[in-house]
Formats: C-alpha cells, sequence, structure tokens
C-alpha cells in the first residue's frame, strides 16, 4: 500500500517510481481538485477503483487503503506535490498503524520548490539567507503561539502555503514581524500547470490582498518572501564559495584516480 507524491503538477515532474505505481494501481484515491487535470486523468486511466478523498473522511480513506490491501490489490493514495508536507496524513496513519496495516510513503516533488523553479529563483541566498522557513497563516487549523509567521520574519526566507485565502491574516503577520507594504513578494499559482491556470506574479506585499481578488486566486498558490526575492538580488548576492577558485583548487587535489 502506497502514499504517493505526484509533484506540483506538469506529468513529466513525476518521480519513476511514482509513475510506475499509477501505471500498476488497482485501488486508486487522489486529492480531488489538489490534483491537476493531467495527472487525475493519468490515474482515471490506469486504476481500476477510484475515489476521490476530498469527499472522504480519514476513516473512510483508511477504510478503503486497508480494504484494498486485505484484498491483494496494488493500493494507492496519490497526493499532490509531497504528501509529507501538509498532506493530512496523520488519521490515515494511525489508523494504519493500528490495523496492521504496512505502506510507504513516496515522495514527491513539493510545490514549494517548483514554484521557485518556475520564477526562476534560488531560495537560498549566501551571506543573507541559509534557512528556509515553510509554514502557513493560521485560520482554522490551530497553531503554537511561538509558530505564529510573524516570529520567522528575518530567519531566512519564509514559503507560505495553504495561506492564499486568507491574505489580510499574510499581510497583518508579516507586518507584526517587521516588513513594509514595499517588501517584495513572489505569489506562484498552481506551478508548473500550464496557462492559463499557472500564474507567477510579482508584487508588494500591500498589494497582496488585491492581487488575489484580481487574478482570482483560491487555491494552490505559493507565497514566498526573502532575500531572493528582491528585484536586485542579482547585482548584489556575494561570490559564491562553493564556487570560488579556492574551492575548485581544494575540490581537485582531493579527487582520488579512477573515480
Amino acid at each position: 500500500m502506497y502514499i504517493v507524491g505526484l509533484g506540483p503538477g506538469d506529468v513529466s515532474l513525476i518521480t519513476l517510481k511514482a509513475y510506475a505505481i499509477v501505471r500498476k494501481v488497482e485501488v486508486a484515491l487522489y486529492t480531488g481538485s489538489l490534483l491537476s487535470p493531467k495527472l487525475v486523468k493519468l490515474i482515471k486511466e490506469n486504476a481500476r477503483e477510484i475515489y476521490n478523498t476530498a469527499e472522504m473522511s480519514e476513516e473512510e480513506i483508511a477504510n478503503v487503503l486497508e480494504e484494498g490491501y486485505r484484498r491483494g490489490k496494488l493500493t494507492a493514495w496519490f497526493h499532490d506535490g509531497c504528501p509529507t508536507i501538509y498532506g493530512g496524513l496523520w488519521g490515515v496513519i494511525k489508523r494504519l498503524r493500528e490495523r496492521g496495516v504496512p505502506y510507504e510513503i513516496v515522495p514527491g516533488v513539493p510545490s514549494f520548490c517548483a514554484a521557485a523553479a518556475r520564477v526562476g529563483l534560488e531560495l537560498t541566498v549566501q551571506e543573507r539567507s541559509q534557512t528556509v522557513i515553510i509554514s502557513r497563516i493560521s485560520r482554522r487549523t490551530p497553531m503554537r503561539e511561538e509558530e505564529r509567521v510573524r516570529n520567522f520574519v528575518g530567519r531566512g526566507t519564509i514559503v507560505l502555503m495553504l495561506s492564499i485565502h486568507a491574505p489580510e491574516l499574510v499581510v497583518e503577520e508579516l507586518k507584526a514581524g517587521g516588513l513594509t507594504e514595499n517588501t517584495p513578494i513572489v505569489v506562484v499559482h498552481r506551478a508548473t500547470w500550464g496557462e492559463p491556470v499557472e500564474k507567477i506574479i510579482r508584487c508588494r506585499l500591500g498589494e497582496l490582498p488585491e492581487v488575489v481578488k484580481r487574478e482570482n486566486i483560491k487555491g494552490c498558490a505559493v507565497i514566498i518572501v526573502g532575500p531572493c526575492t528582491d528585484e536586485d538580488i542579482t547585482c548584489n548576492v556575494p561570490p559564491s564559495v562553493v564556487y570560488s577558485p579556492d574551492k575548485h583548487k581544494y575540490a581537485r587535489s582531493t579527487v582520488v584516480e579512477g573515480h
């Protein structure tokens, strides 16, 4: 039994292992509107039994997974991006463990990595940001006070997922951490889905609520804020230590002949 990440949306970004499972799956569960139409089509072309988990509870998901496993069917629960990040797995995993149902999680390309790639960004910036913080804005999902986004401002690159539905709260939290409304940010909607669905937007923090409304962005979006989103970043990035002449000299001197 598998829990599989199918990546951000582009079928060509599915891992080889995930693709092999899709081609052989018999009982398939998938995360509804979070998967691109092309990925859903691929699943439906191969699976004999199909369930949309957007309409199911944790108990129902676990029941289908267990039943498929007990019947000896290749069973898989397909997720967008990578299921190890905001995958909503714990309730189902708990039930599978209690029932003695073995499972394997197959990672996928995370949507925030795809978003950065589509914009042409490296999330880490030498001497300015060596930390990437993945978080979200809390509305219905409880969060500890120390995990509020405002506490992470200035500590690295911040990637916000599952937060585009509350743009006003995003602005409020980031401003509470010390950012101004003029801070440049990047919003990527449905990265790698292709036109006209995919949208890449550079704007100012204070413009976010207006942008979300104007572009009709309702979900599946990543917000990036940090040194990498500065317009002049390519003019101000210090030389890379990894690719400095001294580093290359050292690397060459440690190469073992024949390897």
